[in-house]
């Protein structure tokens, strides 16, 4: 243990986990171009395919919690450096993602049909590793858990146990907003008739590609 810090009480690894929760739901909840994902995707698939999105988003939010609670400099270093490059490949991505969705928009399917989509388009884990690697095309995202990490206080990371318990909390609060976010827009799924359904899935996918347009001009300018 390091000289002159004290270790912390068992009975503060709850605490500790706790706030390793909000600082999950506060860094996932605010709506961006990830959200706009899995509303699209819920949408035109169906919760699953929106909380396979969202998981990928929580297990990068929960990368980059690692990086910043254990301090591993190397890769939070080269992440940073190539902060402009990974931008642009996201704002591609985004673009590219929402006019797809605006030209194709996509219509109330039955669950044949769905089965059929996830078998073309790569099922699942396609939509959870495509989401996870956009989410860490956002560096930011890890100055903005650096930044949460820091304030809780050099107390709260005295060990590796505990800082594994604080991401594991950022993990939990990370995966219920999304959790939330899919089967809420799952839920309003069912109640769309199959215009206003393409209707919301387009303007869904004008978002996500106006998110696009704001990462590649922050990179430009």
């Amino acid at each position: 243990m390091h000289p002159g810090r004290q270790c912390i009480p068992e009975d503060r690894v709850l605490l500790i986990y706790l706030k390793g929760v909000l600082i999950g739901l506060f860094i996932a909840a605010p709506v961006g171009p990830i959200a706009m994902l899995c509303i699209s995707r819920t949408l035109s698939e169906g919760a699953l395919s929106g909380l396979a999105t969202g998981l990928g988003a929580a297990t990068a939010d929960a990368t980059y919690g690692v990086l910043a609670a254990f301090g591993i400099t190397a890769v939070s270093t080269v992440l940073i450096e190539y902060e402009l490059l990974l931008k642009l490949v996201g704002g591609v991505l985004l673009c590219a993602m929402g006019a797809k969705v605006v030209l194709f928009p996509a219509s109330m399917k039955t669950p044949d049909a769905v089965q059929k989509a996830m078998r073309i388009h790569g099922g699942l884990l396609v939509e959870f590793s495509t989401t996870f690697a956009l989410t860490l095309a956002n560096p930011v995202t890890l100055l903005a858990f650096a930044a949460a990490f820091a304030g809780l206080g050099q107390s709260d990371l005295v060990s590796v146990t505990h800082a594994g318990v604080l991401v594991l909390g950022v993990f939990t609060g990370s995966g219920f907003w999304w959790l939330f976010l899919s089967f809420s827009a799952g839920w309003m799924r069912g109640w769309l008739n199959p215009t206003v359904l393409r209707t919301a899935n387009r303007a869904v996918g004008l978002l996500l590609a106006l998110f696009g347009a704001v990462v590649l001009a922050s990179v430009v300018f």
